[in-house]
């Protein structure tokens, strides 16, 4: 909070965040309770910022939703959140931007550009969103002359992939950053590695 009270940090809007969203929009259908709400932490969120217990929610779900959409969260950290950010040599989103999926007959995914990325709508970022954004990068999807930096993806899978290093899960995994021309991934699975990647991107 005292960050963009400062104007000193740049947030990227993320799939749990769309996740966190859809389920406040149908919080009257009970949707805190879906499985996939709760298996994922979305419910668990609302919990926690709200100092709230299950116990809580149950008895009066009205009233935890009024008081989690008062919270700093829903009033200024995620009305902040952007999806992507650009600078002169650097683009930095969540999955990807957004691209043309499509698959072949033997069912490759594949992605195609789409040279209106930045004019896309709400619908194709939240897709994007869900990228993979190693694949989108290696089907050709990306800005010539920039790098595009991003999460959501276990970087084990271009590592293993691409770079015959290991498995993407077992001995020998690699989570590190995937760093090549055009892109730099950093999601290292944190549930299963307890690790966050960092890498720092200097401009002039």
């Amino acid at each position: 909070m005292d960050l963009i009270e400062r104007d000193e940090v740049i947030l990227i809007k993320g799939n749990h965040e769309d996740l966190l969203e859809a389920m406040i929009d149908t919080w009257d259908e009970m949707s805190y309770l879906e499985k996939e709400n709760i298996s994922n932490g979305t419910a668990e969120t609302v919990l926690r910022l709200t100092l709230s217990t299950l116990s809580d929610l149950l008895t009066d779900p009205k009233a935890i939703l009024k008081k989690f959409l008062e919270t700093p969260a829903m009033k200024v950290i995620l009305p902040s959140m952007k999806d992507y950010h650009e600078t002169e040599h650097y683009i930095f989103t969540h999955g990807w931007i957004p691209a043309r999926q499509y698959f072949t007959e033997q069912g490759e995914e594949i992605y195609l550009m789409d040279p209106d990325w930045r004019d896309a709508g709400k619908e194709d970022w939240m897709m994007a969103r869900w990228t993979n954004g190693m694949l989108a990068h290696h089907s050709g999807v990306w800005e010539s002359g920039k790098t595009i930096f991003c999460g959501h993806w276990h970087t084990s899978f271009a590592h293993s992939r691409y770079e015959g290093k290991g498995p993407e899960f077992g001995p020998g995994e690699d989570f590190s950053p995937y760093i090549t021309e055009g892109i730099t991934a950093l999601d290292a699975c944190t549930a299963h590695t307890g690790k966050v990647n960092v890498v720092i991107a200097e401009e002039e």
